[in-house]
Order: C-alpha cells, then structure tokens, then sequence
C-alpha cells in the first residue's frame, strides 16, 4: 500500500513538472503555406481535394503548441475556391489568422467583409515573416462563432496594419514598381 502511494505521489510530481514545462515553454510561431491549385470550372474533384487539404493542414497545425497561422495563395486576385474559402473562414473563426495572397505577384482583392488580411502583392516568404511577427506582437485571434465579430475585427485591424507597413516598405525600395 505505500509502495502504491509513493508511485501515485511520482507520478504526479513528473505529470506536473512535465505540464509546467509545457506551459512555460516558449514556442515560435508557425504558418503553414496553402497555395490553392489552380482554378477550373469542371474540375470539381480538385476542388475537394484542396479543401480536403487544408483542413488536414488546419487538424495538424493545431495539435502542437504556439501561435499559428496560414499565407493562402488563392486564383485569380487572391480568390480561392467556395470550400477552401469556407475552411478558411473557420479557420480564422478557430483564432487562426489567414494572409490572403494572389498567384503570380497580382495584388489581392480586398473584399467589404474579408475575414482574411490582404497582403497585396508581397512574396509568400514577406507575407510569412510578417505573420510570424504578428502573432509575436499581438497572439493569435480571439475565438468566435462569426468570423467578422468585432474582438477578431480588432485583432485583425491590427495585424492589417502591420501588413500595409510591410507593403508601403516594399514600394518604396522598389520605387513604386512591383
């Protein structure tokens, strides 16, 4: 019986040690790039496999620790398909920021409800780097059952602002061209 209490008690002691580890720990930010396979109308089976594949890269993001967030990389000015857009949207719903890119260096079209930050025409690799000091800066979004609740509105006016620096810094050493 008091073999069983010590064993109980070492356990516990290991279990807590282990959580405050985890708690303490400090873990970097990770974005994870989704670039949408390009577009077509009658091509319904890619489709699905794209949104398929995000929410895969959504479940795996999700199960290790640290702020995390997705650069998409949509057709035609930065537009993804209805289900990518969907997975997408709930992403962002879920606390996940999503950096809206287009192919090609086109700049992205802001849309009057985008739940997703435009990144205008910055490379993916600016456009990560900009998200992983955002979510440095400012964590990750708040969680929320609409996707345009005014707590994610805030926290994305926020890391829109970061982004339209990083943008107007791009024009100006290019000299207004892309």
């Amino acid at each position: 019986m008091q073999r069983l209490r010590h064993l109980s008690l070492l356990c516990a002691l290991v279990g807590s040690a282990l959580w405050a580890d985890e708690a303490t720990a400090v873990s970097s930010p990770r974005v994870a790039i989704f670039q949408e396979p390009t577009w077509s109308p009658t091509d319904f089976a890619r489709q699905g496999a794209a949104e398929l594949d995000l929410l895969m890269r959504l479940v795996e993001l999700q199960q290790s620790p640290g702020p995390i967030g997705i650069v998409g990389v949509g057709n035609r000015h930065g537009i993804f398909e209805a289900g990518v857009h969907r997975a997408l949207e709930m992403a962002v719903r879920e606390g996940i920021p999503v950096v809206r890119l287009a192919q090609n260096g086109e700049p992205a079209e802001a849309g009057s409800r985008c739940v997703f930050i435009n990144g205008g025409t910055l490379s993916v690799a600016e456009a990560e780097l900009l998200l992983k000091q955002c979510l440095v800066e400012f964590g990750p979004l708040p969680q929320a059952n609409d996707a345009i609740s005014p707590e994610i509105s805030t926290q994305l006016a926020r890391f829109q602002a970061v982004f339209d620096r990083g943008i107007s810094s791009r024009l100006a050493v290019h000299g207004g061209r892309e």
